[in-house]
Parts: C-alpha cells; sequence; structure tokens
C-alpha cells in the first residue's frame, strides 16, 4: 500500500478513536461530530450489500444473517448523520463547528472565543463519567426509577445555573443500581436506536414463520440487555421515560414514541425555548410544586437542554389521548400544550430558524460543510416533523469508512447529492479546522 495513503488511515483512525463522542455505546460503529464522518468498523468490502436488498419482501437466513449484520448498524449511524445536519439542533451544531473551524484562516483573534465555545459545546453532548454514580445493586429485573435534579459544575469548579436531569434505577428490592443523567447523548442515541429497531424488526418480519419467532426472542433479549445494563443508561433512560410513563411492554411500540418525541426535541426552536418559558404550566404538566425543581426546570430550559424538554415534552403527551389518536397526534398536542402555539405555527418557527442558519452556511468558505448543509436542507424538507421512520434511500447521504478505511456507498441513488463525496477530502479539511481549535483551546487559561 501507497506509504501516504498508510499514512493518512492512520490518521483517520487515531482520530476516530480520540474523538468518538458515543464511543461507549457506538462500539461497532461511529459518527464523527467532528468531521461528520460515519465509520462501520466491523463492516469489509465483502459486508457491503446494495441497499435494494433490504426491500425484498422474503428473505431467507443466508440473506437475513447478512443484512442483519449490516443494515441495523447503517440505520443508527445514518441517523446519527442526519440528526447533526437535517434538524433545528444539528443545524445550529453545525453553525457553531463552522463558526469555529474558520477561526483557523480568519485569524481574527476577537472570534477565537467561538472556537473554545464549539469545543465546550461538542464536550458537553457527553456529560463527564463523574454525573453517572454505579452502586453495587445487583442488576436483577425489573428496574424501577425515580427522577432527580442538580446542577452542573462550572469551569471554576462552582456551582452553575446549568440544570442536570437523573434517572435513580433500583432493582426490585430497592437496592440502588445506577444514577444516570439524561442529556444531549440520551436524546441522539435514543433517535438513533429507534431507526436501528425499526429495521430490526423490518427484516425479522420479512423471514419465514418457522424462524421468525426464534429471531425475535433472539433480537428481545438483546434489546433487554442493551435497556438494563447499567453501565450505559445514559443513552437508554429515554425510552426507560417512555416505556414507564406510557405503561409500554412492547419495545418496538416504545422506541417509536421515542422516535417521534426525540425528532421534536431536536427540531425544537429558539424561540419555541423562549415561548415554553413564558406560558408553560409547568406545575400542572409535571405534577410538582417543589419551587426548586420548578426553578432548575426553567434554567435548563434556558440553556436549551434537551433531557429536560424531553422529560416536559413527555409529561405534556396525555396517555388516553395517545390511545385514542395515536402517539403523533398525541404528541403534536403536548407541543401545543407546553407551547401554547398551534401545531402549524410551530412549524412555521422550526423552518424559519433552519432556512435562516442554512442561508448563512451556504457561504461558507469551507467547501465541506457548504455540501453537508445544502444536503441538510435538501433532508430536512422531505423528512416529516412528526417523525417515525427514516426512508434513507430518499435522503442525503455520504459513503462511510469499511473497517480498512476504504470508502464505501451504501445509498448510491442518482438523486442522493452526497454519494460521491470524497471522505479523505472532507477529512483532510475539516480536520485541520477541528485540530486548530483543540490547539487553541489547549492555549486557554
Amino acid at each position: 500500500m501507497n506509504e501516504k495513503i498508510t499514512d493518512r488511515k492512520q490518521k483517520i483512525k487515531d482520530h476516530f478513536s480520540s474523538r468518538s463522542v458515543l464511543k461507549k455505546v457506538d462500539t461497532l460503529g461511529y459518527f464523527d461530530f467532528s468531521t461528520y464522518l460515519i465509520s462501520l468498523e466491523t463492516i469489509n468490502g465483502e459486508d457491503l450489500i446494495n441497499s435494494d436488498a433490504f426491500h425484498k419482501p422474503v428473505i431467507d437466513d443466508q440473506e437475513y444473517m447478512r443484512l442483519i449484520k449490516f443494515f441495523p448498524l447503517a440505520a443508527h449511524e445514518y441517523t446519527h448523520f442526519i440528526d447533526a445536519t437535517s434538524t433545528v439542533w444539528g443545524i445550529n451544531y453545525l453553525l457553531k463547528m463552522h463558526d469555529a473551524y474558520i477561526c483557523e484562516s480568519s485569524r481574527i483573534e476577537k472570534q477565537f472565543h467561538k472556537a473554545k465555545s464549539f469545543h465546550d459545546y461538542r464536550k458537553g453532548i457527553f456529560l463527564s463519567d463523574y454525573y453517572t454514580l454505579i452502586e453495587d445493586g445487583i442488576e436483577s429485573r425489573p428496574w424501577t426509577f425515580n427522577l432527580s435534579i442538580g446542577r452542573q459544575f462550572d469551569k471554576e469548579g462552582k456551582v452553575s445555573d446549568s440544570s442536570i436531569l437523573f434517572l435513580r434505577f433500583s432493582n426490585h428490592k430497592g437496592e440502588a443500581i445506577v444514577r444516570s443523567p439524561i442529556s444531549t447523548a440520551s436524546v441522539l442515541e435514543a433517535s438513533a436506536m429507534a431507526q436501528e429497531i425499526r429495521v430490526n424488526s423490518q427484516l425479522i418480519l420479512k423471514t419465514d414463520l418457522k424462524s421468525r419467532e426464534l429471531k425475535s426472542g433472539s433480537f428481545e433479549e438483546k434489546t433487554l440487555s442493551y435497556f438494563y445494563n447499567k453501565k450505559i443508561t445514559e443513552y437508554s433512560s429515554c425510552i426507560h421515560l417512555v416505556s414507564t410513563h406510557f405503561q409500554i411492554p412492547d419495545v418496538c411500540m416504545a422506541f417509536d414514541i421515542c422516535s417521534t418525541l426525540t425528532g421534536i426535541v431536536l427540531n425544537f426552536p429558539s424561540k419555541a425555548f423562549e415561548q415554553v418559558l413564558k406560558s408553560c404550566d409547568f406545575k400542572g404538566i409535571l405534577n410538582i410544586s417543589d419551587q426548586n425543581w420548578i426553578s432548575a426546570i426553567i434554567d435548563g430550559l434556558k440553556n436549551k437542554n434537551l433531557g429536560i424538554l424531553f422529560m416536559l415534552l413527555m409529561n405534556a403527551t396525555d396517555v388516553n389521548q395517545l390511545k385514542l389518536l395515536g402517539h403523533r397526534e398525541a404528541i403534536k398536542l403536548a407541543i401545543e400544550r407546553v407551547t401554547s402555539w398551534n401545531f402549524v405555527h410551530f412549524q412555521s418557527e422550526v423552518t424559519l430558524e433552519f432556512l435562516g442558519i442554512t442561508k448563512i452556511l451556504s457561504n461558507s468558505s469551507i467547501e465541506s460543510i457548504r455540501s453537508i448543509s445544502a444536503s441538510g436542507l435538501k433532508n430536512f424538507g422531505k423528512i416529516p416533523t412528526l417523525r417515525e421512520g427514516l426512508n434513507f434511500e430518499d435522503l442525503d447521504l455520504p459513503p462511510f469508512y469499511d473497517r480498512d478505511l476504504t470508502q464505501q456507498k451504501l445509498f448510491a441513488g442518482e438523486t442522493n447529492g452526497l454519494r460521491d463525496l470524497n471522505l479523505d477530502n472532507v477529512f483532510d479539511e475539516l480536520h485541520k479546522g477541528e485540530s486548530w481549535v483543540a490547539n487553541f483551546y489547549s492555549a486557554c487559561i
């Protein structure tokens, strides 16, 4: 292999291993939040299957084994890409990244603070291990939990006004198992897991009746193992909340509700946060009279805390309406309840904020960000606000790096504006900006 190519691959490998925000749970593949690249580490060229194969109505066991190895993992990581490009949260994140990376070329020192702000913001997607407290309780099922709320420490080690919502899990004996925060990572992982679970279920339904029951049992046990792993409860906290709050034993249904809720949370516009702070009946929706709790919730929403917003919207979703109308209609009414806006107004604010940011990014001097933003806008127009399943084949999605860090195409349709994106060029351009940000961050005292 060419020495230059070998050096590049090692550089990419080193970068991914040190920068993966969700590396605790995304062990088979990952989306990199500093370069927007996807790596599917367990996949090589021989495993690659055309996305059309997924749409066959019936598959045999051999086809199932090939597809189950590939498509659920791909759905998970590509959902991270979609959430980071085609939601209000994602496009705001991309703007923060752009503002940080252009400091490397602009050399306008008065703007350098944006580099540090972005570095802090990216780190904050996943909260420090300090906030997760693993206890000695035996992990016997089922678990119970209660909610608590606290405050983060600032850079000087002082208690800040940034709130953290916690789930405190116990076993059936009441023994503490783990205290886990509900963070931005919790919301992102719930969104990605919902699509992974959906793809898994779809593949099982394509198999013959004789083997379907066995595959369903294996799939359920695997899902429950994820659900009850105390080391990764920050990532499973949203699904715990939903399944318990709505008393839903069906894992797939709980994840469908999670998909819609996380989609709304990630698309919650700035003006909607302001409106919630003005008009929401927190005591009534949360059934809480403790003013310290309410104050912490309000402070969290001032800081656009996605975990707190998720919990608020879930509590605002009426259980009876969910049963009668379906979860999407019930969640639509929950949005109206917390904002006092009708849903059409909410959608217009989502679109207005998204379009405003993509207009700024369309003039970026960083080619990769211009391309990613343009495709993000295209995808945004195709994904409904009250989403459930994602139609990946209909979206602009980039190639991925396989196990050998070779570029591979999964979604190669003619309308896919990112199908020929050169990942090495994207890495070189964005890694340069990210490296400068990291170097500058180390200079801040």
